[in-house]
């Protein structure tokens, strides 16, 4: 089980699942609303390896996740209230089928998480003042829960200026990153 916190938390989720799904692994997603389709395909989701359901209560969510475990690798929920009661029976499910499941939000119903990947900072450039476009979105990842040893950070594009996922790569003590040149990105160079 993978959580997912913070302001980017689906963003995070959809960037996690696209690889494999790219791979060959098949997707639902259970029980979360503000999962977009069109945002998930522009991270690099294939949308014709995925499916959607929706999900009443928690025992009726609960039905689902074990049921998705059976048939998909990956799966994305927003656990309803009152799931907690559930979760032993969705964590034996999940660890049979070797499925992997990202929960947004993990806090809200405190589901207990293997790994946890917290948005700790988020910085939006391609604006200027008062004038410009959304051009690229960094954000500090901050990785923890039991089964990471010691927490880590890692800074990331969540999207690039062209809509991609990327790591930001240092360049010695050189970090790249967009610049505002009238409202548009041009990548600069500032020391680190």
């Amino acid at each position: 089980v993978v959580g997912c916190t913070g302001s980017s938390s689906m963003s995070v989720a959809m960037a996690l699942i696209a690889r494999p799904m790219i791979a060959g692994a098949w997707g639902v997603v259970v029980e979360a609303p503000m999962f977009g389709l069109e945002a998930a395909a522009e991270h690099g989701v294939p949308l014709t390896r995925l499916v959607r359901v929706d999900a009443g209560t928690a025992g009726d969510w609960a039905d689902r996740i074990v049921a998705a475990a059976a048939g998909f690798e990956m799966i994305v929920t927003c656990p309803p209230p009152g799931a907690e009661r559930h979760v032993r029976r969705v964590q034996h499910r999940l660890h049979s089928a070797g499925s992997v499941m990202f929960v947004v939000a993990p806090e809200s119903t405190s589901m207990p998480c293997d790994v946890v990947v917290d948005t700790t900072s988020v910085t939006w450039d391609g604006l200027g003042v008062g004038h410009g476009h959304l051009c690229a979105r960094r954000v500090v990842l901050g990785f923890g829960g039991r089964r990471v040893p010691r927490p880590i950070r890692h800074e990331m594009w969540l999207p690039t200026d062209r809509g991609r996922v990327a790591a930001v790569e240092p360049v010695g003590d050189v970090v790249r990153e967009p610049a505002r040149v009238d409202g548009r990105p041009a990548l600069v160079e500032r020391a680190g």
